[in-house]
């Protein structure tokens, strides 16, 4: 009984901070259109009568539905929206009542009556849209602030989530794919061989690492360092001597080391390539899906996946990229304007990527090495092995990403031939980075029966061809202008806000005074303070627990300062969160690995950090 009080206790808190930045943003939505000088359909209305009969509605509806109204159905209001910004009109978003505008008795729009302001200045006949994108952004805020938050997962989303693999799984197994000899897959193994060439010392000539990652066996990030297991379907092309140990046939080995070696091997054991399938929280639908690989094959993953990533932005011209996002981002921007280019979404990308896929498109030269860096089953969370999943590479191998987009580029490239495109256009017309894909508009028909054709599905809800408005890595735009919501993804609470999540709301703090929120970025930055008073706030960023605002100059009064002669800096006193290090408790021939091979290169690798540790405390910052 008591600890279902402080449950409910914690519950109340963390649904009162959130009600706290809703009430503030709602304010700023309020102070953004009275400031507009174009928006004039919604001045028609009492723009704070407006803004506090929402607030009691959204309050009143959150006290009876707990915080399911905010991740759930919020968002549902928010889809019903973003239709409407595709020129969508459907039915009435569902469990909002309706309000219907009429003018001298004719029906202008109708829309539900919460939020109904958002409607009048999307309505507007006089509206700039630089003003009208600036109220669409913060209402979308408003509608996806806790979409993502960060919940424990309950059994019937784990239940479900399982139940989809599965059937995704027996679904792949009934796929029918076209011949190796198609037409189709001829030219997709050319595409593919002008990405990553004949040349097999992408495969053979890696420097393999362990990543950060979870593996199979839940070692730590010490402890994948400790043993080598055998599994034959991966030593039998990586030989373990010649892999970890970098011995070659007929090579000299000292004793000592030949002493470490045999030491290492009569610890491992042998054992099959077994994936373990684990669920982890995305948004308020479910859980996303990841595959924990073994750490072995995880080891050679991690070289051979950096080698593709590299080959494939070379030799695409910079239409696939890994690393900077932002590519796709400004033309998702641009093309919500002018039209030029479509935003592509794949539905369960990853997961339909399957080994017959591979087989068809990839040279067959490295299909050996492909083949022996996957996992072959699946461990299930309910201890079942799931014998010959048909995925390649699913999220969580160091080899989902750079296959992935290798298969998309080559199918999105082998539509706009189909379209009618040069092969030359098709190819300079198509940028990938993961599952988003951006092509150009009369190629998304064809694109989508090619990819259906290759067992894969588009995601028509998020992809956008008309309109004004494109999704892509992250960026919302609407005729030219961002409107990429502000979300709150970890769990705020007011009685647990330790160094790691003061560190959070001091970036969503700085978030909305970017945004110009200031009543919201003020309430987060007074979150922050009754944990960790005099939070530094300057229109730079500073080191340490800091919030940028724009329009902000570092108050010195009311912080502890000095000036370093030595280095000749000015500092002051502020919060840093620290992470203690720990002596690093490998030795012998694993110690040797690690420091080879290891993520230590910015610090010593006779120490490790320990993040269960970690700490906040008041120290010197420097200020420029």
């Amino acid at each position: 009984m008591r600890r279902s009080s402080v449950y409910n206790a914690v519950q109340n808190s963390r649904i009162e901070i959130i009600l706290g930045v809703i009430r503030n943003l709602l304010d700023d939505i309020a102070n953004l259109i009275e400031s507009s000088s174009t928006l004039r359909l919604v001045n028609t209305l009492n723009v704070r009568r407006e803004i506090f009969r929402d607030f009691r509605y959204l309050s009143s509806r959150t006290d009876h539905e707990g915080i399911e109204f905010l991740t759930i159905s919020m968002p549902i209001l928010g889809k019903w929206y973003d239709k409407l910004l595709v020129h969508d009109d459907g039915e009435l978003a569902v469990g909002f009542k309706p309000y219907f505008h009429y003018k001298e008795g004719t029906l202008q729009f109708s829309c539900p009556l919460f939020c109904r302001m958002l409607a009048y200045v999307l309505n507007d006949p006089d509206g700039s849209v630089p003003e009208q994108a600036r109220v669409i952004r913060a209402y979308r805020s408003l509608f996806y602030l806790v979409y993502k938050l960060e919940r424990p997962l309950s059994e019937d989303q784990l239940r479900v989530a399982l139940d989809k693999w599965k059937e995704n799984e027996e679904e792949l197994d009934l796929l029918d794919f076209p011949s190796y000899f198609s037409s189709d897959a001829i030219q997709l193994r050319e595409l593919i061989l002008e990405l990553i060439g004949h040349d097999l010392d992408t495969f053979v000539r890696i420097r393999p690492r362990h990543g950060p990652g979870a593996v199979a066996g839940g070692e730590d990030s010490m402890g994948k360092w400790e043993t080598i297991d055998h599994i034959p379907s991966l030593h039998r092309v990586y030989p373990r001597y010649e892999t970890y140990f970098g011995l070659r046939s007929g090579g000299r080995v000292s004793p000592s080391m030949c002493g470490e070696i045999l030491s290492v091997v009569k610890r491992s054991k042998r054992k099959e390539a077994i994936s373990r399938l684990l669920f982890v929280p995305k948004d308020s639908r479910g859980p996303r899906t990841i595959s924990c690989e073994p750490k072995e094959l995880m080891f050679i993953q991690q070289g051979v996946s950096r080698n593709l990533m590299r080959l494939l932005e070379v030799n695409s011209h910079g239409r696939i990229n890994f690393v900077d996002q932002s590519i796709n981002g400004r033309l998702a921007l641009t093309s919500s304007e002018n039209g030029e280019f479509a935003t592509i979404d794949l539905q369960d990308a990853s997961d339909r990527v399957t080994t017959r896929l591979v087989d068809l498109i990839f040279p067959e030269g490295s299909l050996k090495y492909l083949h022996a860096l996957r996992s072959h089953s699946t461990l299930l969370p309910d201890g079942t092995l799931y014998e010959g999943h048909r995925k390649y590479a699913p999220m969580g191998s160091a080899l989902c990403f750079p296959i992935e987009s290798a298969c998309f580029w080559a199918l999105a490239v082998l539509s706009g031939v189909k379209a009618g495109l040069t092969c030359a256009d098709a190819k300079a017309s198509t940028y990938v980075y993961g599952d988003d894909i951006i092509i150009r508009p009369q190629v998304f028909s064809h694109l989508c029966e090619t990819f259906i054709s290759f067992g894969l599905k588009v995601n028509t809800d998020k992809s956008y061809v008309e309109g004004p408005f494109r999704e892509s890595c992250g960026v919302d735009a609407w005729k030219g202008e961002n409107v990429t919501p502000f979300k709150i993804k970890k769990d705020i609470s007011r009685r647990s806000l330790d160094g790691n999540l003061a560190t959070a709301v001091c970036e969503y703090s700085s978030s909305c005074y970017a945004l110009n929120y200031r009543m919201t970025g003020g309430y987060l930055l007074d979150l922050a303070n009754s944990n960790y008073p005099g939070i530094l706030v300057h229109w730079d960023r500073l080191g340490g627990l800091s919030v940028i605002d724009p329009l902000s100059e570092l108050d010195l009064s009311k912080h502890r300062w000095g000036y370093d002669r030595r280095l000749c800096h000015l500092w002051v006193m502020g919060w840093v969160l620290s992470t203690p290090k720990i002596p690093c408790r490998l030795e012998g021939l694993s110690r040797l690995l690690y420091n080879l091979y290891g993520y230590w290169e910015e610090h010593d690798p006779s120490q490790v950090a320990d993040s269960r540790t970690a700490k906040i405390r008041k120290r010197k910052i420097l200020v420029e």
